[in-house]
């Protein structure tokens, strides 16, 4: 549904990043970290404080 919005996603999800690259927009940045490749998703210390700065 948000396909072809402006507008940047920011998440640590695999699948998540990987449904939104067939489009140019929305902009996607992913979250690094160590991957629980059971879950698919990305987590670190160092994401929790990328995540604290976005407004």
């Amino acid at each position: 549904m948000i396909a072809g919005i402006d507008l940047q996603v920011v998440t640590n999800s695999v699948d998540n990043a990987f449904a939104l690259m067939n489009s140019p927009l929305p902009g996607v940045t992913i979250l690094g970290g160590k991957l629980y490749k059971k879950d698919h998703y990305l987590a670190s210390s160092d994401a929790l404080e990328q995540i604290k700065k976005l407004r």
